[in-house]
């Protein structure tokens, strides 16, 4: 052929067909297939796995190294050449048996995996024939490892894979290994797991002697009984429970089979000749809430229990329920029923989901989402404490102060009794020598690259200075340094996530003595429950708020060697003439000391109490925790960098006031001026009729005190999912149990829902990374709980009862008992002044009791008839019956034995 292309590919020899065996007839059905199946079966005999096979001699040896020369050039040389020169590296056997004998690796694995099969069952093998042996591994072995759920799944797998081999079925291997080829490329493009694998040949592990088709059965059964007994129940329009697809409808007629017109098991026709689907109330019964926000699923089994994630509750509920409180009773309805469905699911064998194969709420727990409601960084099962992050320079630059403000309030000259002291001479707060212990140094979280960025930022912002290693506090011969690190403020500038700076001064937090100063006139909320609002009466809220507390507060130069942190600066800022090693040190108060919360919270109660004095109110009317509810129409509380005013005023002056600066805030505007303090205008409130306080909203129209929205849509997430989960760890049940018991703070009494949870958390005593199944009386008192948490509010407006009540607290005492007037004793103790109407000294007018032969405290309780203010007590008494009365009502009492 002529041209000039290139030439063609050679002509494919005509295949020559095989000759077949003498006499042979054709094959046809089920013995063509067998014959083939037959054909393509492998036989290990006469390969490295028979064991008559004569393993053969693998030598690896290495060469020696060249001798180590004097000269550290040569040496390196040296080196570098026997390490070319090594033809067979420790890493590199296997390979090289491979290379030399295949499959002598595969057949000293099936001796050992027989060899601990044999260990665990007690028996004697006399066969060394390679028999299938890696699934009964997998079962008896590797499944009880702990290992994860894809990682048994994926060593399943490869085990019916391998045991095909040596069954000599390669088409079956074939057909496991391409399934799952598909099932996972199924899940690389977003589809589930669980759906996934259902493409694969290998079945499921079962763990239950009942089949599936045992537990289907009785689990329709199960339903069949349920819809009975509802059926026998006339339909109430105003019934709280849902009327979802297939439940609470009036049915009079019996299910009937699959195919019959005039039944619901057919494709029946509603009366306008529209296929039957969603059922709706007769006309003029108007629809329930909860029928149009969720749809439950017909049969629990099939749409509860094997569907992890039911997208329907989740997305259609999102953009209808509301943010409200309120709101949650009439979600409440078919998300507790849904948990009644699941039980009985449960009890027919079907099994609830197992919480630590899930890492995310977000792919188990069906309960609405609420608006407003949490970031997605925080659906990694509702993370409360932010874990420490590394940062840069960009990430707290916006969360720090300017340079002009930090350390700009000279803490000593505001300060004023100990604290003042503990200020002026930390190192005299210090543990005696022989008590300090040297704690390994907390990581700074910044980068090599990003550290002279961030060490630079912060001696321009004041948060730090420079100072020689040589002068930082040592311990046992070793410096006390500290870390850094950042945690979420949930803002982002510029695209760029701003955090907080946080102190990590561990190392130092242990050498130094507690102090308390003015912690115990820390407010709680829960204060607010003998609060009553009249029904003429309005509370207007007002509020305050200090930027970056902590670190406006300056420190003294005696501070410096002991805040340091343990990261060496770069050369270029040490100072003028120092040649050694220098670190950061904080003339801040750090956040992450463990005085700086005493500290705070004395100074900002100092400052309050400059304007509230020039306003000539009384102190008495503070709200704080070591005294009762003051009973005047102004109360205001100090929490940290934090000032609340509440106002008792009549409906026509409360409407006028609302939105004015009210006298008490203005008077502390000015005060913030003269110390030079920064105040957040974004949290201020102005004389509001409604406002947040401590985590709550507070509504003084209608005298209510509640939690949050959100907050109480996080806890009652958390309780869900417990709900729904066979098994639980420390961390997620103390999380919803703190969650509870914030919530029930609102109503103390409900409380008493949580008994059986307590005793289940000490079960764990403390370990963590244990699962531990939920038992039944917990799983009732979270769902109790959860039925219970839409009424835990304060309610301002409530009147008091006249009559008193008092009820024996044991569970065989049961006495109860109520008042039928005041004795003479009575009416005397009613004229008596009350908190709030009267003025008092200041809290640095303080009384320091010693008490010879002490008892039982009576000399400390007559100091708090008087009203003493006590600042502390010191008790001497030999009785150790008589020191466990005084120490169970005065626990801050320091004990002496004995005079001597």
């Amino acid at each position: 052929m002529s041209g000039g292309g290139p030439p063609g590919p050679p002509p494919v020899p005509p295949l020559e067909k095989l000759p077949g065996p003498p006499n042979s007839k054709k094959l046809k059905g089920r013995a063509r297939i067998k014959s083939m199946v037959k054909s393509s079966t492998w036989d290990w005999k006469g390969s490295s796995l028979d064991p008559e096979f004569r393993r053969p001699r693998i030598s690896l040896k290495r060469k020696r190294e060249e001798s180590e020369s004097s000269d550290s050039s040569a040496k390196t040389a040296s080196q570098e050449g026997s390490d070319q020169e090594d033809l067979f590296p420790e890493k590199a056997q296997s390979r090289h048996i491979a290379r030399k004998c295949p499959g002598l690796l595969a057949r000293y694995a099936i001796k050992e995996a027989r060899k601990r099969l044999l260990m665990e069952m007690g028996e004697d093998s006399s066969s060394q024939k390679p028999v299938p042996v890696f699934v009964r591994y997998f079962r008896q072995v590797f499944n009880h490892s702990g290992a994860s759920a894809p990682m048994k799944r994926e060593y399943l797998t490869l085990a019916h894979c391998l045991d095909s081999i040596l069954e000599g079925n390669v088409l079956k291997l074939l057909d496991i290994a391409v399934q799952r080829l598909k099932a996972v490329e199924q899940i690389s493009q977003g589809v589930s797991p669980a759906t996934a694998n259902r493409l694969e040949l290998i079945p499921a592990e079962m763990f239950s002697l009942a089949s599936a088709e045992e537990k289907r059965t009785e689990a329709q059964e199960q339903m069949r009984e349920m819809k009975t007994s509802w059926n026998l129940n006339s339909w109430n329009p105003s019934s709280w429970n849902p009327k979802g697809k297939g439940w609470g409808k009036p049915q009079v007629e019996d299910s009937g089979a699959k195919g019959d017109k005039n039944s619901k098991g057919g494709k029946a026709k509603d009366q306008k000749g529209k296929p039957g689907g969603k059922w709706r109330p007769p006309k003029g019964v108007p629809a329930l809430s909860s029928e149009v926000v969720v749809e439950e699923p017909v049969a629990p089994s099939r749409d509860i229990a094997a569907c992890p994630n039911p997208p329907a509750i989740r997305e259609e509920s999102a953009q209808l329920l509301s943010s409200d409180v309120q709101g949650l009773v009439t979600q409440l309805g078919p998300l507790l029923r849904r948990w009644i469905l699941l039980k009985s699911s449960a009890a027919a064998g079907v099994g609830l989901l197992d919480s630590s194969k899930h890492h995310s709420t977000a792919e188990v727990f069906p309960l609405p989402m609420f608006n407003g409601d949490l970031s997605p960084d925080e659906h990694a099962w509702l993370e409360e404490v932010h874990s420490a992050l590394a940062f840069t320079w960009a990430n707290v630059e916006h969360s720090l102060p300017q340079r002009e403000l930090a350390g700009a309030l000279d803490g000593v000259s505001v300060a004023s009794g100990g604290i003042k002291d503990f200020l002026a001479n930390p190192w005299e707060y210090l543990k005696p020598e022989p008590a300090r212990t040297w704690m390994t140094t907390p990581r700074v979280m910044v980068s090599a690259e990003e550290w002279p960025r961030v060490a630079a930022g912060l001696v321009e912002r004041r948060i730090c200075d420079v100072i020689p290693l040589s002068q930082v506090l040592h311990v046992q011969g070793k410096p006390v340094l500290g870390g850094l690190f950042g945690v979420p403020k949930m803002e982002e500038v510029d695209g760029v996530p701003v955090l907080r700076l946080i102190m990590d001064l561990r190392p130092i937090n242990q050498l130094f003595e507690a102090i308390a100063g003015d912690l115990h006139t820390l407010p709680m909320l829960s204060q607010l429950f003998p609060l009553e609002i009249f029904p003429d009466d309005n509370i207007l809220v007002s509020s305050e708020d200090i930027k970056v507390m902590f670190y406006i507060v300056g420190l003294g130069e005696s501070w410096r060697p002991l805040l340091a942190f343990g990261k060496e600066v770069p050369d270029h800022m040490r100072p003028a003439g120092v040649s050694e090693p220098c670190v950061l040190s904080s003339p801040v108060l750090p956040m992450g000391f463990i005085n700086s919360v005493s500290v705070a919270q004395t100074l900002h109660r100092n400052i309050v109490n400059f304007a509230i004095d020039r306003l000539k109110i009384s102190r008495e009317a503070e709200v704080r925790r070591d005294q009762p509810l003051p009973n005047s129409a102004l109360a205001y509380r100090v929490y940290l960098d934090n000032f609340d005013l509440l106002e008792r005023k009549n409906r026509e002056a409360a409407c006028l006031l609302s939105g004015e600066l009210s006298a008490p805030a203005a008077e502390l505007r000015r005060v913030y001026e003269d110390f030079d303090i920064p105040v957040n205008e974004k949290k201020s409130v102005k004389t509001q009729l409604v406002g947040e306080m401590q985590g709550g909203l507070i509504d003084g129209k209608k005298g209510i005190v509640r939690p949050k929205p959100d907050k109480v849509a996080r806890y009652l997430r958390g309780a869900w999912y417990l709900l729904q989960s066979k098994r639980t760890d420390l961390k997620r049940i103390q999380m919803v149990a703190g969650g509870l018991v914030y919530l029930f703070s609102y109503k103390r009494c409900l409380m008493s829902c949580l008994n059986d949870v307590w005793g289940f958390i000490s079960s764990f005593e403390g370990r963590l990374g244990v699962w531990k199944p939920i038992p039944d009386s917990v799983r009732e008192e979270l769902f109790c709980c959860a039925a219970l948490a839409p009424p835990a509010f304060m309610n301002l407006r409530a009147p008091y009862d006249s009559t008193v009540t008092a009820s024996d607290a044991s569970e065989s005492g049961g006495g109860l008992s109520f008042s039928s007037g005041l004795t003479p004793f009575g009416n005397e103790a009613a004229e008596k002044s009350v908190r709030g109407c009267t003025s008092a000294g200041t809290d640095d007018d303080q009384v320091l009791l010693i008490s010879l032969f002490d008892g039982v405290g009576t000399c400390r309780v007559a100091l708090d008839v008087l009203r003493a203010k006590v600042a502390g007590y010191v008790a001497i008494e030999t009785d150790a019956a008589a020191r466990r009365v005084v120490e169970s009502a005065f626990a801050s009492t320091e004990f002496v034995h004995s005079l001597e």
